[in-house]
């Protein structure tokens, strides 16, 4: 069987979460979180999510990083939770004026992406012209890192294959294609 694709192997060690780290979770002002452009990924369905939200509370923070000095942040993962939580914020602006958040920093945008996508990967059923995206956007990135410096073993069709959770063939395929 072939070995998952890890993208904590391609981090410095500075940058990797180990288990003795404590992520803080933050509340945030949900209109200092900014869309992700980079987020190609359908955001729809929120109605059993704000439900869910409205019971038990938001079971899963999103994750953001800062976006700049401006004091926004950029959605990394939770899109989906952070569109239930802004409409539900429409309907009780006080109760949900902030959401809470993971934030995380990353040493270039590709390796922010990179963590977008591998997200919505593993949480997600993918449709044929998601993953055709979502590989094609992997392989750039990677060659992206691979100029930064970091380092792959192996055919760079099999890291993304790997890291999108097909195998090789279907991903020549769906490239044909």
């Amino acid at each position: 069987m072939a070995k998952k694709f890890n993208i904590a192997e391609l981090l410095p060690e500075s940058e990797r979460v180990s288990d003795s780290d404590t992520l803080e979770i933050r509340e945030i002002p949900w209109e200092k979180i900014r869309a992700n452009d980079a987020n190609f990924y359908g955001v729809r369905d929120v109605e059993d999510l704000k439900k869910s939200i409205e019971m038990h509370g938001l079971l899963d923070p999103i994750v953001v990083t800062p976006a700049a000095e401006d004091g926004f942040y950029t959605l990394i993962s939770g899109h989906r939770r952070h569109k239930a939580w802004g409409e539900l914020r429409q309907e009780d602006p006080e109760k949900y004026a902030a959401i809470p958040a993971i934030v995380r920093s990353f040493g270039s945008s590709a390796m922010a992406e990179l963590a977008l996508i591998m997200a919505n990967s593993s949480a997600r059923v993918l449709t044929a012209p998601e993953i055709s995206r979502q590989a094609e956007r992997v392989e750039m990135l990677l060659y992206d890192l691979k100029e930064q410096g970091y380092e792959f073993s192996g055919r760079m069709r099999d890291q993304v294959a790997k890291a999108c959770q097909v195998s090789s063939s279907k991903l020549a395929r769906l490239k044909v294609i």
